[in-house]
């Protein structure tokens, strides 16, 4: 559209206006100097921050040349504030995963530092079942006192229901709110444990539905003495009677007994407790390095050896991952039986079959049998 002069002019809303030769003034080339796809989105929320009052000042579009300008120049600038922060998220975006790589190289660099110096965290080791056998024989297991009763019911509760280390023995629950049960199934006492909170339960949304590990002990009725139902009976009955201050499970012995009371209404001292199976172990004469760590991995590594279904063995560790098969351990009995057949020969110290020979006082018949027992 032109004048009778021949300059040019264009309609703006209802407004005639001479065209500028300006480019950073023309409303359409400042679109143009940015991405078209980031622009766009930028442009829109930009806009929909602004109200109509703010960026058109008179709604019935009678604005002047000055006027759009001036709002052009507001959404100019709320454009590249979105800009700016876009920019800024994607670096710190882009600074977060520089630091994880670098915990991670970092991480990465100690483990091999670790490995070169052979700087290795120590594993405890299982309790086999004739380690166990001299440990009542020698008397560090027992009922005889409050010392005994309380390092043997340490011992069986982590045993049998494979708790972890001292930390999760002292925060085992004795008093109004236990988490030990007594009931009676087809005529015979059981101990129920059912935990308060694991390490494999973080209360995340992965572990929403996650149960509560809850393990049963029955009663032995082929060793009364040696019962974790009966001892653990025997302990309650020593103890101060409710309602008491302490709530744990283990108690500390008196060192005078108080008629039937062998145990003061005061938990045992962490120290105390986290040294109970490195010290029964000391007094009964077994070497290497056992913890009430070893409680567990002996559960485990007894179950696995028994052909126990990995999945039976996880509910009672409460392992929710492979990580159980950490306890899979090879015992000496099958690292001979293993060098036996590399050498290529059969170890009769090691060979579980037995041969009888049975034969006639006259001589004429004679039969040999082979047994195996396995």
């Amino acid at each position: 559209m032109s004048r009778s002069d021949g300059e040019e002019i264009f309609l703006t809303q209802n407004t005639f206006s001479q065209e500028t030769n300006d480019d950073n003034l023309d409303l359409c080339n400042f679109f143009l100097e940015y991405d078209t796809t980031t622009t766009s989105e930028t442009y829109s929320v930009a806009c929909s921050d602004s109200s109509e009052d703010e960026v058109f000042s008179n709604p019935k579009l009678t604005q002047s040349d000055d006027e759009l300008l001036l709002n052009v120049s507001k959404l100019k600038v709320k454009v590249i504030n979105h800009q700016l922060q876009d920019f800024t998220s994607q670096r710190q975006i882009t600074k977060s995963k520089i630091c994880n790589q670098r915990n991670k190289n970092f991480l990465d660099n100690v483990m091999k530092l670790r490995a070169e110096v052979r700087v290795l965290k120590k594993q405890a080791e299982e309790i086999s079942l004739e380690e166990e056998e001299k440990l009542w024989a020698s008397g560090s297991l027992g009922s005889d006192n409050a010392r005994h009763l309380l390092n043997t019911l340490v011992y069986l509760i982590g045993l049998n229901f494979a708790l972890r280390g001292g930390q999760e023995h002292r925060d085992l629950k004795g008093g109004n709110s236990s988490q030990f049960q007594i009931n009676e199934k087809n005529g015979s006492k059981c101990l129920i444990y059912t935990e308060a909170k694991s390490k494999a339960d973080q209360g995340g949304i992965k572990h929403k539905k996650v149960k509560r590990k809850s393990v049963v002990a029955y009663q032995n009725t082929e060793n009364q003495a040696r019962c974790v139902v009966n001892l653990f009976e025997l302990y309650a009955s020593h103890c101060p009677p409710f309602p008491r201050k302490a709530d744990a499970l283990y108690l500390r012995p008196l060192k005078i007994q108080n008629g039937n009371i062998w145990y003061a209404d005061q938990p045992i001292g962490r120290h105390s407790l986290a040294n109970i199976v490195a010290s029964i172990c000391q007094e009964a004469g077994i070497g290497g390095y056992r913890t009430n760590r070893s409680l567990r991995a002996s559960a485990a590594t007894r179950m696995y050896d028994a052909g126990v279904d990995e999945q039976l063995i996880c509910e009672v560790t409460g392992h929710r991952s492979n990580a159980v098969r950490n306890y899979k351990r090879t015992n000496e009995k099958q690292k001979r039986k293993i060098n036996s057949v590399i050498q290529g020969r059969t170890d009769s110290e090691n060979d579980d079959s037995r041969k009888f020979k049975i034969s006639k006082s006259d001589g004429n018949l004679s039969i040999t049998l082979n047994i195996s027992m396995k």
